[in-house]
């Protein structure tokens, strides 16, 4: 039987061996039959003399001496990336018959039987034959997600097939655990998106989420498409109970306005953050602003996406559960550690995989089918361990990924993605770290890092919000913190204004 995604009742009950399994055999027909239209790879392996066929698991990757490669190989060539089959309509037919073949023999003898009979078939038939075929191959939605601390958004693109039935199998899921799984059935479920509204996946797979499994969906967006004042009306209205966006723009803007307009919300609240990683601090926040709104019970729950895992978003189920990979049909993620590495060379030769709960820099390999392909990827982002088996919490067979740094995409591409290690003041930084510490500090009501990258080395900025009535005092405040925490002084400390956080410039939520 072709499987393109497992279901919530089938990531209940399969194992991880079986689910490894299925994995192992869409990486083997991407590789055997998807790569050879791809034109980055027809080089790459011409290039490195291996034959994809002999790859039969990521670990073969490494045994056969193949590199990982960089983001910054992607951008100069975004195109050279998508599944692209070229000649006749007959040689696209068998590109994507062998596809087939290769992950289910009766699907593929129920096309070839179907072909055969192309001359006898009902022009309804035909039709529907040429629109599978298309739904697989044509790209139909560009998305990114991801980018907006390094200013590098990755976009990919994706198919109809990808978006309408594998997005959407990971939005039904998504929404199980972040809505379902927290509200009795007599409750009425309100999702108020306030993602931005864009190709942005964040936004899509939110909107889909609600649609499927919420009672009410507000459709809303933010980041311009509906002003504060609009959004906050409609949430006086509707009363919603599930909110989805970027913390820092909730805690800063949304329901700051909020408060301001005395705005009153329900007993219970679900809150999905997506894009940043959401700080400790920021979790305490943001649940003591709900219940100022009303809210008795607040649930904050963190997301996870990035354009180059494109439907594979990922979610908690609860708070600190893990975020859960649901799409595993869609991307086999590993980490690894890296050695030596040529700032010139878009590739990584020296590298090993690490053990799931070691952690490491995260390595994709997508195996969804056609549009952007990206195998052997290193994204960027870094994990601190990665729990298998079943979830003790929801009970569903997947991995659960713990600690994204996303900030640290900066931090990352000083030491693989190109630039040389010694960097700030000859020192490695953790951003997201440094950002917390910032932010704990009584004055400050919000952070922002900044790196300017120069010769011969990168400079620190920070700029921050002062508290109301804490104007001055800060920056000493802040040196000390520094002194106490890195081994780095900052190039420079900056008081700003909120809204110069959130301008149109500078959105860090687009």
């Amino acid at each position: 039987m072709l499987k393109e995604f497992l279901t919530l009742e089938e990531l209940k009950k399969l194992n991880p061996e079986k689910i490894e399994a299925l994995q192992n055999k869409r990486l083997q027909a991407t590789l055997r039959h998807m790569l050879p239209h791809v034109a980055f790879y027809r080089e790459f392996f011409k290039k490195h003399k291996v034959d994809p066929a002999k790859i039969k698991t990521v670990e073969d990757w490494k045994k056969q001496g193949l590199p990982l490669f960089k983001k910054k190989l992607y951008l100069q060539g975004i195109k050279d990336f998508v599944v692209d089959p070229h000649g006749s309509r007959k040689d696209i037919f068998k590109a994507y018959l062998h596809y087939v073949s290769s992950l289910s023999k009766i699907q593929g003898l129920r096309l070839l039987y179907t072909a055969l009979l192309t001359a006898k078939l009902s022009r309804k038939k035909k039709e529907a034959l040429a629109k599978e075929i298309k739904s697989f191959f044509s790209p139909k939605m560009p998305a990114f997600a991801g980018g907006t601390e390094s200013g590098r958004p990755s976009p990919v693109l994706l198919t109809a097939k990808q978006k309408l039935e594998l997005m959407k199998n990971n939005a039904d899921i998504s929404a199980y655990l972040i809505m379902t799984r927290h509200f009795d059935e007599d409750e009425t479920i309100t999702g108020m998106n306030l993602f931005p509204y864009a190709p942005h996946i964040a936004w899509q797979v939110i909107n889909m989420a609600a649609e499927l499994r919420a009672d009410l969906n507000l459709c809303t967006a933010a980041g311009g498409f509906l002003n504060e004042e609009k959004l906050i009306n409609i949430a006086r209205t509707a009363k919603p109970n599930v909110f989805s966006g970027m913390i820092d723009y909730l805690i800063n803007v949304f329901l700051h306005k909020a408060q301001e307009e005395k705005l009153r919300l329900g007993k219970k609240i679900v809150f999905l953050n997506g894009a940043t990683k959401m700080l400790e601090l920021q979790r305490r926040q943001i649940k003591a602003m709900f219940k100022k709104l009303g809210a008795k019970t607040v649930i904050a729950l963190d997301g996870y996406g990035a354009s180059e895992l494109k439907e594979a978003t990922m979610a908690e189920c609860e708070e600190n559960s893990g975020l859960h990979h649901v799409s595993p049909l869609s991307c086999i993620i590993r980490t690894v550690k890296v050695g030596k590495t040529d700032p010139k060379s878009g590739y990584v030769y020296d590298w090993e995989f690490t053990d799931d709960q070691e952690g490491g820099y995260a390595v994709i390999w997508n195996i969804d089918g056609a549009g952007t392909l990206l195998e052997g990827f290193l994204l960027g982002d870094h994990y601190d361990r990665i729990a298998g088996g079943r979830c003790p919490r929801c009970g569903l067979n997947v991995k659960r990924i713990f600690n994204v740094n996303r900030v640290t995409d900066l931090m990352t591409e000083m030491k693989i993605m190109g630039v040389d290690e010694e960097k700030i003041d000859g020192a490695m930084v953790n951003l997201v770290a440094l950002r917390e510490k910032i932010m704990s500090l009584r004055p400050i009501k919000e952070a922002q890092l900044v790196i300017e990258r120069g010769n011969p080395h990168d400079k620190l900025t920070v700029n921050y919000v002062a508290c109301n009535g804490h104007k001055n005092g800060i920056k000493p405040l802040i040196k000390n913190m520094f002194k106490k925490y890195s081994d780095i002084k900052p190039a420079a400390l900056k008081q700003v204004k909120m809204s110069d956080l959130y301008s149109e410039h500078n959105l860090k939520y687009c």
